[in-house]
């Protein structure tokens, strides 16, 4: 098993750990994604071989398990993450938490009645999000939201 550690914006990172604390190795503190998941496999078609001029020190905020797929790259040779593959994991966390969120909020709304600001403090709670971060939420809830309506009127 080998693992790697990046930094990513701290809020990706809380919604990462709570939301995969089942599959945590911990005395490595690490995700290990299932095989199943679209994150596993983005990050196992990203990670390259360790250019020898780069250091194995890793400083980072949010550490994973490398992929270890039955065939293809050896996550023992292949275990090194760019700056432009970090952007995009970067991105692909900030997508599955805003699907989250949003199908939470949208469920709440109309099978509970509960208001949206309500839901996205009862997310931001759960997933240990800081209350800086609400406002952005909320607006990118907003904007979705009205491109949805947008795309339903054609």
């Amino acid at each position: 098993m080998v693992t790697t550690t990046i930094y990513v914006k701290p809020y990706l990172a809380a919604y990462m750990y709570v939301r995969y604390q089942n599959s945590v190795v911990t005395e490595f503190n690490a995700i290990r994604l299932k095989s199943i998941e679209n994150l596993y496999h983005v990050i196992k078609n990203l990670t390259v071989r360790r250019p020898q001029n780069v250091s194995w020190k890793e400083n980072g905020n949010f550490t994973f398990v490398i992929p270890d797929p039955r065939y293809g790259k050896d996550p023992e040779s292949y275990n090194y993450l760019g700056h432009d593959s970090i952007v995009i994991i970067e991105e692909e966390i900030e997508i599955m938490l805003k699907a989250e969120l949003h199908s939470l909020m949208q469920k709440n709304k109309y099978q509970k009645g509960i208001m949206y600001k309500k839901t996205l403090i009862l997310f931001m709670q759960k997933y240990h999000i800081e209350d800086k971060h609400e406002d952005a939420l909320m607006k990118s809830f907003q904007r979705w939201k009205k491109r949805v309506e947008k795309e339903r009127k054609k």
